[in-house]
């Protein structure tokens, strides 16, 4: 009979993690990313890392992962915009801000502040011309946070994606602080606010029809315009609904070069003083 010393036992558990992890791929995913978020840090006066809004692209994750405690300072968040209740219209711009509404006893505020559609895929592109409160936008997180944690109150732009993302939900995560280096003494607070698109509206506009080849395309495409007057703005937007080219197209002209995109599958519109339309790009 062997003899099974000490040295050979710890040998053997090793062994048996090394395999169990090698072989549970999600449990492997599922560590990391718990491991990811215990990594952050413990104070963020100057900002979230990112997708810690609680939403469900954030996979629940929200400010209570460094921030916690018993603390009550009679927080309640806040979620404002000026898109109307009939919903978003494509491509626009809308006013978003962010409030934390408290009994004014804590030391320090913060938010983070995302805009998904339902299957947690972040949509829109935020822009901090003529913003208030000092927030930044998080590029990786598709997201945007406080710079400082002196206010309580964040405003900022946010343009609607170009095309039909169905309902778009932005969901906000607030912090409430007492100051102290820690998460024992925070309280966090979380709201979101839904908005649908606005068929109605962009169909009323969103009538302009225009042919154009070839499709995918390497360097130029052409267009057929019909009898719709000039001039026209085409327009053209990656998946995401970030515009990544604009050029006005003359009456006459019916070419437009695209040698400088990358290759992928895009949104082109085209629009005139009186409807505009919108059609998918290939480039190869």
């Amino acid at each position: 009979m062997r003899k099974i010393t000490l040295t050979s036992f710890v040998a053997f558990i090793g062994l048996s993690v090394v395999l169990l992890f090698s072989m549970n791929k999600p449990f492997q995913e599922e560590y990391k990313i718990l491991q990811d978020k215990t990594d952050q840090e413990t104070r963020r006066s100057d900002g979230s890392p990112g997708n810690y809004t609680g939403s469900p692209g954030d996979d629940g994750f929200d400010c209570t992962d460094c921030h916690g405690g018993t603390a009550n300072f009679n927080l309640v968040p806040s979620i404002i915009t000026n898109i109307p209740q009939t919903g978003y219209v494509f491509g626009t711009t809308y006013n978003i801000q962010v409030t934390a509404t408290s009994d004014g006893t804590e030391n320090g505020r913060g938010f983070e502040l995302t805009a998904e559609r339902a299957d947690g895929t972040t949509v829109g592109i935020y822009d901090l011309n003529g913003a208030t409160g000092n927030p930044q936008i998080i590029t990786s997180g598709g997201s945007v946070t406080h710079n400082v944690d002196s206010f309580n109150s964040w405003s900022f732009n946010w343009t609607a994606p170009t095309i039909n993302e169905g309902t778009i939900t932005f969901y906000a995560a607030v912090v409430a602080g007492n100051g102290a280096q820690g998460n024992n003494g925070d309280e966090v607070a979380l709201t979101n606010e839904s908005f649908a698109a606005n068929t109605l509206g962009v169909g009323e506009f969103d009538n302009l029809e225009f042919r154009f080849s070839p499709n995918p395309a390497d360097d130029i495409i052409r267009f057929e315009l019909g009898q719709n007057p000039g001039p026209y703005t085409a327009e053209i937007f990656d998946l995401n609904g970030k515009r990544i080219f604009k050029q006005l197209i003359q009456d006459g002209q019916n070419e437009l070069k695209i040698s400088s995109l990358p290759g992928g599958l895009y949104f082109l519109r085209l629009a005139n003083e009186n409807s505009s339309g919108t059609s998918k790009l290939i480039k190869r």
